[in-house]
């Protein structure tokens, strides 16, 4: 059975907002987490060094992603700008840490990327942070159609900046400011929905065939579908909440990744979640 937690603090104090929220995690963990994944925004990107050391530190996760974003999504609630961390963890099987980058012939950028181990299983998901001046998830898209079929990308362009270096970026122990960090679940950890539209409607067509309602969710929300596209100012996170029987964190992003009839493709103005639940859920 999948354990999985997820806290949010807005707290003007960082060191209190780290408190808030490794607080919260430890008391609905029962054990070890495969995976952490820490969103922040504002000034909290600033403290995210010491974030990802006290999660390490106290909780011990297996893997590890960390990223900094325009906004981030906590439960019901979504801040749009201002100082946040989100974090999520979870007991949800076997991950594989991915670093990708754009490969060079001498100091040139080429088309290829680098970093995908030699084969994924199908029915794998790849859940993706890239930075926007430094990566091209286009090419990914090629390359996993042509290379690893059956695998899903899930995920976005990470939202605090459009300049090179303005992202930062967190795998296991190591910041990066390019390329990109992720991480790849095995079959049936975790099911995605892509919504262009009604994400309502697109979740609960997604688990409509599967025994039990969603106990989780990550989800990456484009940084245009947000109070200026609905009039409610927790829109996204409040449509996952009355669906997903659990914690739910996110990020905005500058671009989102995400399959639409099967096929992988970048997307701007939509949401794209992963959605975790018994150990049955998304096979």
């Amino acid at each position: 059975m999948q354990e999985c937690a997820a806290a949010m603090s807005t707290h003007p104090q960082p060191a209190v907002a780290a408190g808030e929220i490794l607080g919260e995690l430890a008391e609905n963990l029962s054990a070890t987490p495969d995976l952490a994944v820490v969103f922040a925004s504002g000034r909290r990107i600033d403290s995210l060094p010491e974030m990802v050391d006290a999660i390490h530190s106290l909780l011990l996760p297996t893997t590890l992603v960390a990223t900094s974003a325009s906004g981030t999504l906590g439960g019901s609630e979504q801040i749009e700008r201002g100082d946040s961390f989100s974090v999520w963890a979870g007991s949800v099987g076997e991950v594989i840490p991915v670093r990708l980058t754009m490969a060079r012939v001498g100091t040139e950028i080429a088309s290829g990327i680098e970093g995908l181990p030699d084969a994924i299983a199908p029915g794998s998901v790849l859940m993706l942070v890239s930075d926007s001046a430094s990566f091209d998830p286009m090419r990914l898209v090629e390359l996993l159609e042509s290379s690893y079929p059956g695998v899903t990308l899930v995920g976005g362009v990470a939202s605090t900046s459009n300049r090179p270096g303005g992202n930062r970026m967190w795998l296991d122990t190591d910041a990066y400011v390019d390329g990109a960090v992720g991480v790849i679940f095995g079959p049936g950890i975790a099911t995605s929905v892509l919504s262009q539209r009604d994400l309502a409607l697109a979740i609960a067509s997604a688990i409509s065939t599967q025994p039990s309602a969603p106990t989780s969710s990550l989800v990456f929300t484009g940084n245009t579908r947000a109070i200026n596209m609905f009039d409610e100012p927790d829109f996204v996170a409040q449509i996952l909440t009355e669906f997903v029987e659990g914690p739910v964190a996110g990020m905005f992003t500058a671009g989102e990744f995400g399959p639409v009839a099967g096929q992988n493709s970048v997307h701007t103005s939509t949401a794209s979640a992963l959605l975790f639940g018994a150990d049955s859920f998304g096979s």
